[in-house]
């Protein structure tokens, strides 16, 4: 059971296929992008112009970013002040909604599970941990905490991003 996105997908599988898409496009394969640096430069940009479009904010109630525009349409990103890994989640949220969400101008990211933070929360999963990604990685069928600290290290993305991948996806069984 759950919301469907436009074309029948649910948000999730929406946002699983469109980074999936990104990934085919640039030519990621199953390579991490552990870093804002590595984003970059998969994007084809100069160094250190993605990290001048990111607007440190400070902690906002049920915020964790912002998207918006100059009058030359160029983004820009304001996002919560958090861990390095967490900053580069909502980029990749904030990502999605302005290159792949056609006509969303400037949008707000939050915790909420409506239909556009659901999609774009699965393909900042997607775009940065990508399940082939994470299946090469795996050790076997059944994947410990020990072995998730060390995926989530690799793809530089929180243990959580990495467990939902894994269940998300049907990766493997994680073991208690």
């Amino acid at each position: 059971i759950g919301t469907r996105a436009a074309g029948g997908a649910r948000p999730w599988e929406e946002g699983h296929a469109r980074a999936r898409q990104l990934r085919d496009v640039l030519h990621l394969n199953g390579a991490p992008l552990p870093t804002i640096a590595h984003l970059s430069k998969a994007l084809g940009l100069a160094e250190g112009e993605l990290e001048q479009a990111i607007i440190p904010t400070p902690s906002i109630a049920l915020l964790d970013g912002t998207v918006g525009m100059n009058e030359r349409k160029s983004p820009g990103f304001a996002l919560i002040q958090r861990s390095e890994p967490a900053v580069r989640f909502a980029l990749a949220r904030a990502l999605h909604d302005y290159l792949l969400a056609p006509g969303s101008g400037e949008t707000v990211l939050t915790g909420s599970q409506s239909d556009r933070q659901m999609l774009n929360r699965a393909f900042a999963a997607e775009f940065l941990a990508p399940a082939s990604g994470i299946r090469s990685a795996l050790p076997g069928p059944i994947v410990g905490q020990d072995e998730i600290d060390t995926i989530a290290e690799r793809f530089g993305v929180s243990n959580t991003v990495i467990e939902h991948q894994i269940q998300n996806q049907g990766l493997a069984v994680i073991s208690p």
